[in-house]
């Protein structure tokens, strides 16, 4: 039995030694050494993860410093800006408030006479202008109270069979179409025009032609009008109106509207044209160069031809897109009115009227 247990004893010893497992007897000093490798590679790993912590709270305090200059510096910055745009404000302020203590004295002087002695540029010159208007109406006046001082001579024209031009002219914002078309709310003269014309005609038919001219292209469209969808086709018209914004004016007209409303009645025709011009802009305050030159080109032109009639000369053939149509619709040769809204600096205005006498 002994001899048996001692060669059991010799196999395993034989067989630990080959396959790398330690026997019985070799076992806990191993296991020992085993543990104190563990635990010196653990406190190596330790002291790594603390450097390597310590590495990154250091670059993460760089990164907050940089942050903290770049901070500082986009503070700076920007309450410069705000300083300037403080500035900038306080001198437009000043200016608004110029301009509008210069609009007041200006209404005073001219509801006081009807007459402006004012300074104006022509050509690089500076000319004194005495100007003469028919009426003057008040900022706050409304467009049927317009309309009241205006349609008696309307209306003997247009009784005459006599066709009759309403002309809408002054810088953009100065509220030329407000005062010719009204808005959503507020009804401008053609409205009130018409609504009075058809109770003073009240067999007649009316048919209605609207030409617009952009960038000197000219686009026609026409429609039979009754009382019934007369609002209806002019708020059409207005929607399908070019405009944009401009630094002057948020809602700007940058074409030529021109409305011709035909009346028929015990067999005579006769015309009322409504031509809301393209807002006057100095080009300090355009944002479109190109739509700006071709306003004020046309403007001009239609200067030109508004002297000749006044010198009582015929008006010729023009380049002009606008000038043109006006002439072939013998807008010219009808009773004309000029309506000249005056807004802030309206030196344009203030010019015509002056070489119009």
């Amino acid at each position: 039995m002994r001899k048996r247990q001692h060669y059991h004893a010799q196999v395993q010893r034989a067989r630990a030694a080959t396959s790398g497992v330690p026997s019985k007897r070799e076992c806990s000093p191993t296991r020992s050494v085993s543990t104190e490798c563990n635990e010196a590679l653990c406190r190596k790993i330790e002291a790594l993860q603390a450097e390597v912590a310590m590495l990154q709270l250091r670059r993460y305090s760089g990164r907050l410093d940089l942050l903290e200059d770049r901070v500082a510096s986009e503070l700076v910055r920007t309450n410069s800006e705000v300083a300037s745009l403080k500035v900038q404000a306080d001198e437009e302020a000043a200016r608004a408030a110029e301009a509008t203590q210069r609009v007041v004295s200006l209404s005073e002087q001219l509801l006081s006479d009807k007459r402006l002695i004012t300074v104006a540029r022509f050509r690089g010159e500076e000319r004194t202008l005495n100007l003469h208007f028919d009426h003057v109406f008040q900022g706050c006046i409304t467009n049927d109270e317009i309309c009241d001082k205006l349609y008696f001579a309307a209306r003997q024209t247009l009784m005459s069979y006599k066709p009759l031009t309403i002309f809408a002219y002054g810088s953009t914002g100065s509220g030329k179409t407000f005062t010719t078309l009204g808005n959503s709310s507020v009804r401008g003269l053609a409205q009130i025009f018409i609504d009075n014309i058809l109770n003073d005609f009240v067999d007649a038919t009316m048919k209605l032609t609207v030409s617009e001219v952009y960038l000197g292209k000219l686009k026609h469209s026409s429609m039979d009008i009754t009382r019934a969808n007369f609002d209806e086709c002019l708020q059409r018209v207005q929607t399908s109106r070019r405009t944009a914004s401009t630094r002057g004016n948020d809602k700007s007209s940058r074409s030529h509207l021109c409305l011709k409303f035909e009346l028929k009645c015990d067999g005579k025709l006769t015309a009322l044209h409504i031509v809301d011009l393209a807002g006057f802009e100095g080009y300090d305050t355009s944002t479109e160069q190109k739509e700006t030159i071709s306003i004020n080109t046309s403007l001009s032109a239609l200067t030109s031809c508004l002297i000749a009639l006044h010198r009582r000369k015929p008006v010729l053939r023009s380049r002009d897109v606008l000038c043109e149509h006006l002439r072939k619709e013998s807008v010219f040769d009808s009773v004309s009115l000029l309506i000249a809204c005056i807004g802030e600096s309206d030196a344009s205005v203030l010019s015509l009227k002056a070489l119009l006498g």
